[in-house]
């Protein structure tokens, strides 16, 4: 079973926004929800299984946020990317950040496996914020994708659908060149990670060769 990670589905600002505050032309690589106004301390719930790969924090970026390696939880989807169609196969391996949480769930540790439906926080406004929401981004192959339909079309799945096959590589990933955890990921790719002057942590996943 699958679950949307708000009580419910509003939306505050869509993927591909230039809304304010950010500045013109600059795209919104991500799904802002809140589920009411002024919804601080609101829980938080993991869609899909998960792997923790950072719990952390910045100022100036996303606040309180958990960063997690996960794989596409249903067997296909066509998104249009660009005027492109493009289509993620099942398994696909992506990359999910939970951003600008007032607390991260005690249970979200580096490297721990985690369930759907599990409590990954609360609702805040830490970091680079101008209210209260959870941002929730999706990268595969350090490109992004607009969370949302990947977000309906999981929930919609039945309730029987087997869990995607743990992956059975694993590559080391670092902060500032300081060794963090191995990690499990599909054949075919890697994780990158670099840390920016305010602390952020970035992961970036690329196929090899």
């Amino acid at each position: 079973m699958y679950y949307w990670p708000t009580i419910n589905q509003r939306v505050t600002l869509p993927f591909g926004s230039t809304e304010p505050p950010y500045d013109k032309g600059t795209p919104h690589y991500g799904l802002d929800l809140a589920p009411f106004p002024g919804s601080t301390g609101s829980p938080i719930t993991l869609p899909w299984d998960a792997l923790v790969i950072a719990k952390t924090y910045s100022n100036q970026g996303c606040g309180n946020h958990a960063v997690f390696q996960c794989s596409l939880p249903f067997d296909a989807l066509t998104l249009d990317i660009n005027k492109q169609p493009i289509t993620l196969k099942a398994n696909t391996l992506f990359i999910m950040r939970m951003c600008h949480m007032q607390e991260i769930d005690s249970a979200i540790k580096d490297v721990v496996r985690v369930q759907a439906g599990q409590k990954v926080g609360t609702i805040g406004s830490t970091g680079f914020s101008t209210g209260s929401h959870v941002h929730i981004d999706i990268n595969v192959a350090n490109v992004y994708y607009d969370p949302y339909p990947i977000l309906k079309k999981a929930i919609a799945q039945p309730s029987d659908t087997p869990a995607p096959p743990v992956a059975t590589r694993w590559v080391k990933i670092y902060n500032n060149r300081v060794f963090v955890a191995k990690v499990p990921v599909l054949d075919g790719m890697n994780i990158y990670t670099k840390v920016s002057a305010d602390g952020s942590l970035f992961i970036d996943v690329r196929e090899l060769g």
